[in-house]
């Protein structure tokens, strides 16, 4: 257990910087909008007439805009690293003299890093509720908490994907661009016609259209939630994830 411990701790200190660059621009993204809402909103109008209540705004420009996207384009970035990079930078005796089974450094190495992808969203999509309020703005806390739950899912399915490519494919910069092109493909290939109806399109899910967790007239949550959608992306997670791990475990040092 010291040994394991120890090992999440490293893998903490490693990636700290990641995590904190990935929370501040996606915070940073939302509070933007929450704080140029006086000038953002207009032009919202222009584009979505009916998009007149804040909670609309804040639907529009943050649950299903750049925030969002910024955040799952750092979730590829926080996957990134493992066996490989260690190699190269010379930490890897130091990980490997740990009395830990090999499988457990990248079963570790994921769990760190899956609870830094659920952490970011819950954590800047409550900061943007609390500066809402504070502004006195209304925000509906229940349907913040949920969107932030469909953040963290996809955020995790997306992580999933470039773990197996960093454990795949040799060299951060090159798995990095490889995760990225495997990430543009999942999106492309969801929207084709014959893939259209099945609940493959992340971005879908992550801003509340997959299931109907949100309804696009209203903009608030309708109470339904797509469980069965959610256990499928949270299995493909776990399966992306053995996948990475037994690839690691057959290489050699």
């Amino acid at each position: 257990m010291t040994a394991l411990l120890m090992l999440c701790y490293k893998l903490w200190i490693e990636n700290r910087m990641r995590f904190f660059v990935v929370l501040a621009i996606t915070l940073c993204s939302c509070l933007l909008y929450v704080f140029f809402e006086g000038q953002l909103h207009p032009e919202l109008l222009k584009q979505r007439p009916g998009a007149v209540t804040y909670s609309q705004f804040v639907y529009w420009r943050i649950y299903s805009a750049i925030p969002r996207v910024l955040f799952q384009v750092s979730c590829i970035v926080l996957a990134l690293g493992g066996v490989q990079r260690e190699r190269r930078q010379g930490t890897i005796a130091f990980s490997l003299a740990l009395p830990v089974p090999r499988s457990w450094h990248e079963l570790t190495r994921a769990g760190v890093g899956l609870a830094e992808v659920a952490l970011a969203p819950f954590t800047a999509l409550g900061l943007t509720w609390v500066v809402s309020l504070l502004r006195g703005a209304d925000l509906d806390a229940g349907t913040m908490l949920i969107v932030a739950c469909l953040w963290a899912v996809g955020g995790m399915a997306t992580f999933a994907m470039a773990f197996l490519c960093s454990a795949i494919v040799p060299g951060e910069y090159t798995a990095l661009a490889v995760a990225q092109a495997a990430y543009l493909f999942e999106l492309t290939a969801a929207r084709l016609p014959s893939l259209r109806a099945y609940p493959l399109h992340v971005t879908d899910l992550m801003n509340g259209k997959i299931g109907g967790v949100i309804d696009t007239q209203t903009l608030v949550w309708t109470g339904h939630l797509p469980v069965g959608v959610l256990l499928a992306y949270a299995a493909t997670t776990a399966i992306l994830i053995g996948s990475a791990t037994l690839i690691s475990r057959r290489m050699e040092v």
